[in-house]
């Protein structure tokens, strides 16, 4: 018996149990042997490929059409037309809305959110400056948003600047002295929370950017927008990440298909001449290059010995469209977006099939709004309240100010984004109000679905109804009572017997 047969079969031997339940996924043989499983920090994964995939994407948004569609459609149903809405709920003591300040209010953020007086560049109104943070966001990552208080080109002392994430150093990682560590130009705390920005004064990538100088922003002072999906990350990464390389190819196969049929359209020859024999067409250009040119109809003598041969590439085929819209379902998955919606491919669905994905899609979409509303208004209009009522910017017409004391009473928002109005629009309002009917759903719920707010409702019907009798004019609610009775029609009816109620 050999030395190695012979420890094997001592007893102290150790034997590694074979496992057979183990995970597919952690199995590492000749068929997985490329699959990575490197297993690095998050700011690390972030650091190696954030300036590529950031290239990449701007690169896409501005060649690839569905990765504009996928950016455009964002921001139409992130933002919409009408943009996020304030809606102030500030109350007297007594309960009741404080219906004047509330308005008030209002109608001062709004004005504030004109173009020239939000933004510090005077180009941006508010619903432009969401708008643009989204876009930047969605594309590069990350964007940041820079309070400036004091500001005085405004009333209200107060602006806001849009950066872009290229302005933090992605290479700039120190360790500092007191124990703070800068992280791709973020400078952080132990516990990991932000202390300041390092910016640089010039963007990277401008044509007169010379030297590098760093200038310190307290975080207090800076708002940043980005989906942390890593516990700790620091930088976000561009939304489309997934998605790229199949929309790379995407482009580029179909850039090869429409040449090819360029081509194939065009019906090319070729001219094959026998040793010997010698063919210069009709003319040569200034490189001494053959130029021949074909009209229809026309026919033309070839010298003896030389044959014609026709190219005609019968690709793209049946195929394409197939292939390419396979790759189109990938790509949607990995854009969070219905195959529907970024292709504007319609021939393959029904009404079932594009209602659920329509809803799968809006769900996302209202989850974003959250987020979004959390990342920007929420936090900048608690600061702009502040700034304005201590410096007497929100004022009645008769020049009485909003008190700095009852700033906690008057910090009050709500938040309405756009709202959606689905497939099947009649049958969804009969289900709402069935709803309502039997007090599953309130009317703020239903208004609230269709970016709309009660208040304002009520407020315009009133208007309407003495605008109408201020002209003595009388609206039939047939319609109205039509509607109701249908709805109290599924209501639950007591059983009638003998011709009285149970």
């Amino acid at each position: 018996m050999g030395i190695l047969a012979a420890l094997e079969n001592h007893p102290r031997y150790y034997h590694p149990p074979v496992i057979r339940n183990s995970y597919q996924a952690g199995l590492i043989d000749r068929l997985t042997a490329s699959f990575s499983s490197a297993s690095l920090s998050a700011d690390r994964e972030v650091l190696a490929s954030l300036k590529v995939m950031k290239g990449r994407s701007r690169n896409l948004s501005m060649n690839n059409v569905y990765m504009r569609k996928f950016l455009e459609s964002l921001v139409v149903n992130i933002i919409g037309h009408e943009g996020i809405i304030l809606q102030n709920q500030a109350k007297d003591e007594n309960g009741k809305f404080d219906q004047d300040a509330n308005k008030l209010i209002e109608n001062n953020w709004q004005e504030y959110g004109e173009e020239g007086i939000c933004d510090i560049t005077g180009e941006l109104s508010m619903h432009e400056l969401l708008s643009l943070g989204l876009k930047s966001t969605a594309r590069d990552g990350s964007v940041l948003i820079k309070i400036v208080r004091g500001w005085k080109e405004n009333k209200y002392r107060f602006a806001l600047q849009l950066i872009e994430s290229d302005l933090l150093d992605e290479n700039y990682n120190r360790e500092l002295s007191n124990g703070n560590k800068i992280i791709m130009g973020v400078e952080k705390d132990r516990y990991g929370r932000r202390i300041a920005y390092h910016l640089l004064t010039k963007h990277p990538g401008d044509y007169s950017f010379s030297g590098i100088n760093y200038e310190i922003v307290p975080a207090s002072e800076i708002l940043p927008v980005f989906n942390m999906e890593r516990i700790g990350q620091t930088l976000g990464v561009p939304w489309a990440y997934a998605s790229m390389l199949m929309l790379n190819n995407i482009g580029a196969y179909t850039d090869a298909a429409i040449i090819n049929a360029r081509v194939g359209a065009s019906k090319m020859q070729s001219i094959i001449m026998s040793e010997g024999t010698e063919y210069e067409g009709d003319s040569k250009d200034a490189y001494g290059n053959i130029q021949d040119e074909v009209e229809p109809g026309m026919r033309e003598v070839l010298p003896p010995g030389t044959t014609i041969h026709d190219t005609n590439p019968a690709y793209p085929n049946g195929e394409f469209s197939e292939f390419n819209r396979a790759m189109l379902r990938g790509s949607s998955a990995g854009l969070l977006m219905a195959y529907s919606s970024i292709s504007n491919d319609l021939s393959d669905v029904n009404f079932s099939s594009i209602r659920s994905g329509k809803i799968d899609e809006r769900d996302i979409y209202k989850f974003i709004q959250k987020w979004y509303i959390r990342k920007t208004v929420k936090k900048i209009y608690p600061l702009w309240l502040d700034t304005s009522l201590m410096v007497g910017a929100i004022k009645f017409n008769s020049g009485k100010t909003l008190p700095y004391a009852k700033f906690d009473k008057f910090n009050a928002a709500t938040w309405q984004p756009r709202g959606f109005d689905w497939v099947a629009p009649k049958d969804d309002i009969e289900a709402d109000m069935i709803a309502v009917n039997f007090g599953l759903k309130t009317r703020t719920e239903v208004a609230a679905e269709r970016g709309k707010d009660l208040r304002d409702i009520f407020e315009q019907l009133k208007r309407e109804q003495e605008m109408a009798d201020e002209y003595d004019l009388v609206f039939t609610t047939s319609k109205m009572e039509a509607a109701a009775n249908a709805a109290n029609d599924t209501m639950p009816q007591k059983k009638q017997k003998g011709g009285e109620e149970q």
